[in-house]
Parts: structure tokens; sequence; C-alpha cells
């Protein structure tokens, strides 16, 4: 006679596959926001460090590209939230990126204001009769080859504003904040963003002759970027997509070959200046029991800080 139910057959050397991803789920559940940091740096890492012992430079308007690294955030993102929440927390994640206030004001005015400081440098340079930058070398950007500046900005509004955003200020941030408040998260979140960009201080030909005074204004640039960014995502409820299109209005303002020089520096002290104000506001804020650095349905207070995801 057969027996009634036979055991499942499991090819050899599946069982530790699985113990091994049960395990690892187990501890993105545990540690997400470790996991996610983990990943993003492996992610990423892997290209450029590849790139940098390879002699790889990447420079405006040719090949190579370090582009690739760029994705990690948006992948350890997905990957860690699908591990740690399963598909009900992925579907929630997700449907929270897809939210994008078309019909707010503040998503235009703050999403392309870094736009507003570049128009402000090429005025200024207008005006004292310097000369100004041609169209072609401000879409010129690193890592792309000449291409028309729809495209270019196509490909940078995708990997370094999606690519970026989705998991430093959509999975990141608010877990940050959670941990250390809405100014402390935001501070705190700019060390592993600063950590993980910095094999790009080889890669990037702009970054690679920098100066100790140069690159301690690139680092003020990215802790301020930081503050930013949250307030970005604060004043839009939550919407990733307005940082995401301030972070690639940045990079076009201040990455390209034609922004080098004047118009990046003009940029980079823009938004430390801005960040500088919303210090004094925040702290004004504090006061009145309110945060500028969080949007309101997660709490908009000093005392009450986003609760985890």
């Amino acid at each position: 006679m057969c027996p009634l139910a036979a055991p499942l057959y499991s090819p050899p050397g599946v069982e530790p596959i699985l113990e091994a991803l049960a395990e690892a789920r187990q501890l993105a559940a545990r540690h997400p926001l470790a996991a996610y940091l983990a990943t993003v740096f492996a992610f990423s890492w892997s290209d450029w460090v590849t790139l940098a012992a390879t002699g790889g430079r990447v420079a405006p308007g040719s090949m190579p590209t370090h582009f690739a690294g760029f994705l990690g955030p948006a992948f350890a993102a997905f990957a860690v939230t699908a591990m740690a929440e399963g598909r009900r927390g992925l579907a929630a994640f997700s449907l929270r990126l897809l939210r994008v206030p078309w019909r707010t004001p503040s998503f235009w005015a703050l999403g392309l204001s870094p736009l507003a400081f570049l128009a402000t440098g090429i005025a200024l340079l207008a005006a004292t009769g310097r000369r100004l930058p041609t169209l072609a070398s401000l879409v010129r950007f690193p890592g792309l080859p000449a291409m028309p500046v729809s495209p270019v900005f196509d490909i940078v509004l995708l990997t370094m504003g999606f690519g970026h955003e989705i998991g430093w200020r959509g999975f990141a941030l608010p877990r940050f904040q959670a941990r250390f408040g809405p100014l402390g998260g935001a501070l705190a979140l700019a060390v592993p963003w600063g950590l993980w960009l910095a094999p790009l201080l080889t890669v990037n030909e702009a970054w690679s002759g920098l100066g100790w005074r140069s690159t301690a204004v690139l680092a003020a640039s990215l802790v301020a970027g930081s503050i930013v960014l949250a307030f970005v995502v604060a004043r839009t409820g939550g919407a990733v997509a307005a940082a995401a299109l301030w972070h690639a209005c940045y990079q076009m303002a201040s990455a390209t070959a034609g922004a080098r020089g004047f118009l990046a520096s003009l940029t980079s002290w823009a938004v430390i200046g801005w960040a500088v104000v919303l210090l004094a506001a925040e702290r004004a804020a504090r006061r009145r029991g309110r945060s500028l650095l969080v949007p309101a349905e997660a709490g908009g207070g000093a005392d009450r800080r986003p609760e985890p995801h």
C-alpha cells in the first residue's frame, strides 16, 4: 500500500539556504535600520570601490559612470522592508512613496528651489560682466555622455533623486528621527550618508583634487542638505518625491561642467545658509512644542517624535 502522505523532497543544500533566509528576515525585523545600512553600503560600494580600484574616474560628459551605485538606497529600502514587514509592509511603503502632492504649491516651490539658486548665480555673472556658462555645459553631467537636457535630468532624477531619497529620506529618516528626535535625526542621518558617499572622493574627478577647505565646505553642505531635505519632506506632507526633485535640481545646479566654480559654490553656500535659518526656526518652534522637520501627521512636536515604522 502507498502511504497516505509522503514527505516533501528537499534538494540537497536547500535547507541551509532557507534557514539563512529566515535568520536574515528575523534580523531585518529586529534591526531594520542596521540591515538597511549594511545593504546600501554593500550595494553601492561594490560599484564605487571597484571603479576606484581599477583607476576609473568620472568626469562631465564622459564615461565610466558611477550611477549604478546611486540606486543602492532604493534597493536597500525595498529589500529590507520586504524582509522585515512582508508583502503588506512593502505595499504600504510603496503606496507612501507614490503620494505626490502635485497641486500643493510648496511641492514645486521647495522641490525646484535649487534651480532658483542657479538662476541667481547666472544673473550675478551677467550683472558683473563675467562669462556665462553655455546651455550645453550646464547639462554636461559627470558619468553621462553628452545629451540634451531632458534625458540628462530624467536620469539624474531617477538615480540621484529617487535612488537616493527612497532610501535616505523615505526609509532611514523616519527611523533616525524616531530615535534622536526631529533635528537630531536629520543631523545623525548625515553621518552614514556622508560615509556612504566617501568612495566618490576618489572616483569623482571634481572631488578628487579638493583641498581641506573645500572638503570641509563639502561636508558642511552635506550636513546642511540633510537638514533642508528633512524640511522639504516635512513641509510637503512626507512626500519623498519632493526630496527627489530637490536633490535632482541641486545636482543640476552644482555638479555640471558649467556650474563648476562660482555657481556650484553659490548653490552650496545657499543651502548652508538655508540650513542655518532652519536651525534657528526649529529652535523657536521647539519652544512652542512643535517641529518644522517632521510631517504634521507624524507628531510635528519636539516632545512627540514620529513612531518607528
